[in-house]
């Protein structure tokens, strides 16, 4: 919550040379996460952060501002952002992950979005924003709890695929609305990576 703080009075766009963010906002700081959006402008040397807004209503409303914030972090290698148990839906999480898309240097990325309201329609834009981080070699994607469907996991397989470098994979989608009939598809994208041993 101290934290928060220091974001929403603006405390944090001052540390212009901070290289790692971690950052726990609790519920009703719709305050603190818009300063923090525009924050990120601010802070071009941030290579790890980590943020966590759990069952925050004020989240899904300022995704598109996050995004464009990460997306000026030239520097990041490592993302890690859980944002289970909100109110997230498929126009939101789209225009988000153009950001992460832009981070050319990430190594490592958690979305963790848990219990929410995502169908799944915008997955495949998420995995061709994900497939333009080249130098990725860890990702993490927890859709459990949501409404997914398989027809909307094929183009999110492709785009992982085009990580080449990518070694470790952990996918939840329990808890959804996934038959079996697009699996086959899904797992020939996740199949491109040539490195993958986890």
């Amino acid at each position: 919550q101290l934290a928060a703080e220091v974001v929403r009075l603006g405390a944090i766009s001052n540390l212009e040379h901070v290289h790692s963010v971690r950052l726990d906002f609790k519920s009703g700081f719709i305050k603190s996460i818009v300063g923090f959006c525009q924050s990120l402008l601010t802070l071009p040397e941030v290579s790890d952060l980590d943020l966590v807004a759990r069952e925050n209503e004020t989240v899904w409303g300022h995704l598109e501002q996050l995004g464009q914030g990460i997306g000026q972090c030239s520097k990041l290698k490592s993302l890690v952002l859980d944002f289970s148990g909100n109110q997230i839906t498929d126009e939101h999480f789209g225009r988000f992950g153009e950001g992460i898309g832009q981070c050319s240097q990430l190594t490592n990325l958690e979305l963790h979005l848990s219990d929410s309201q995502i169908k799944g329609e915008h997955l495949g834009q998420l995995g061709e924003w994900i497939g333009r981080c080249l130098q990725l070699t860890s990702l993490l994607l927890d859709f459990s709890g949501n409404q997914i469907t398989g027809q909307h996991n094929v183009r999110l397989g492709e785009g992982i695929g085009q990580c080449s470098k990518l070694t470790q994979l952990r996918l939840d989608f329990s808890g959804n609305q996934i038959t079996g009939e697009h699996l086959g598809r899904f797992s020939e994208g996740i199949g491109s990576c040539p490195l993958l041993t986890n």
